[in-house]
């Protein structure tokens, strides 16, 4: 996996506005697949990817939208607030309740779910805001396709 950032280079003088002659500096990064993860535990409720909603909100500024940024202090919030919950992940609301653009309420319905990130790989959630979901079929096709897809 390969993972590329952008900043807006050392700065000329005090404050956020730029002068217009800064040189970004670019980094780029490669990290190898996570190993594929061990079967599914026998008792989910028990055992496994565990994800609840967390009770940090993630703000929404319409000035910012598309901008990519490396602000992630909400996040490092939720990532404290969980720190003594017996949870692999959380899940952040919007400030209006929604999961990327999914009302929560619908989160009820689900029969499967995963995770997935560079850290991670692909991961099935085998328990999520305490219940317990059983089918893992999608996600370990998906790991199958990356797995294969790898050099």
């Amino acid at each position: 996996a390969l993972a590329a950032t952008a900043s807006a280079a050392p700065a000329r003088r005090r404050g956020y506005r730029p002068v217009g002659d800064e040189t970004p500096a670019r980094i780029l990064t490669r990290h190898e697949w996570p190993v594929a993860p061990s079967p599914a535990p026998v008792s989910p409720a028990t055992q496994g990817f565990r994800v609840a909603i967390s009770s940090v909100r993630l703000g929404m500024n319409r000035l910012l939208a598309g901008l990519k940024h490396l602000n992630r202090l909400e996040q490092v919030l939720a990532q404290s607030a969980m720190r003594d919950a017996p949870l692999e992940e959380v899940l952040m609301l919007s400030s209006a309740g929604q999961v990327r653009c999914v009302e929560v309420g619908e989160l009820a319905r689900v029969r499967e779910a995963f995770v997935t990130n560079v850290r991670w790989g692909v991961q099935s959630i085998a328990v999520l805001e305490g219940r317990p979901l059983s089918c893992q079929t999608r996600a370990q096709a998906l790991r199958r396709v990356i797995d294969a897809a790898q050099p």
